[in-house]
């Protein structure tokens, strides 16, 4: 009996390595995935391209209340330069614009309430915005790759203006002029970082082009006009962030 309770225990003791072996093992837990790190802090370039509406206003000096007004749709494209510095989820920065209008616009063959204070009734009134310059600050919120900003500052355009009066085929007289003029602008917009550095967006822009006097024939008198304009922006951006 001691002989068979001595070779149990044997059989036992040399056998559990092998069960062992052959029970399955529970598999080691996986680390939990590390979230993507998005950092917008940095300098960028890029262009944009989109759509423009600008309502062009002008009054004559002598005698009011004539007008010489003017809207027009365009499109405006143009490129951008900025540098922008991102703390927790918030975001600051600078960026500097220039872009180009397409077209310019007329309005109806005056005397009319568009096109008015020439002595000759076939009149046409012609304007313009021809491009715009802007520099202003950016602040906005990141999640992630997403970023939404609100943006302002000052504004800079051209805008030109002439009065065309045809008679016997000839014009007369035809006349025209073409300033810069400061303002302002205020916008809005979304970027989304498609991959590092390269991001995508879509932004709005309100831009006051204030009142400037033009004097087409540069004698100051009745053809001067003050002139003034709006011109509101929808447009794609792409640009390149340097980090």
């Amino acid at each position: 009996m001691k002989k068979m309770t001595w070779l149990g225990l044997a059989v036992v003791t040399f056998a559990s390595p092998v069960f062992a072996a052959d029970m399955p093992t529970k598999a080691p837990m996986a680390a939990p995935p590390v979230a993507a790190v998005y950092n917008w802090t940095g300098v960028y370039v890029g262009g944009s391209a989109g759509w423009a509406h600008a309502d062009i206003n002008g009054e004559y000096i002598s005698p009011p209340p004539d007008h010489h007004n003017s809207s027009s749709d365009s499109f405006i494209g143009g490129a951008h330069i900025g540098a922008q510095y991102q703390f927790n989820n918030w975001l600051v920065g600078v960026e500097a614009a220039y872009s180009g209008l397409a077209k310019s616009s007329s309005s109806s063959t005056g005397p009319s309430s568009d096109c008015v204070g020439s002595s000759t009734a076939s009149a046409t009134c012609t304007n313009g915005v021809n491009d715009l310059f802007t520099v202003g600050g950016r602040l906005g919120v990141t999640f992630n790759q997403w970023l939404l900003y609100g943006t302002g500052g000052y504004a800079n355009g051209r805008i030109e203006t002439s009065t065309i009066s045809m008679a016997l085929g000839q014009c007369l007289p035809c006349e025209s002029s073409a300033q810069r003029q400061g303002g302002w602008y205020a916008g809005a917009g979304i970027d989304y970082m498609l991959v590092p550095h390269w991001i995508v967006g879509l932004e709005y822009q309100h831009i006051k082009l204030n009142s400037k006097e033009h004097d087409p024939e540069g004698t100051f008198d009745a053809n001067s006009r003050n002139m003034d304009a709006t011109v509101d922006v929808v447009r794609a951006r792409l640009s390149y962030l340097f980090n």
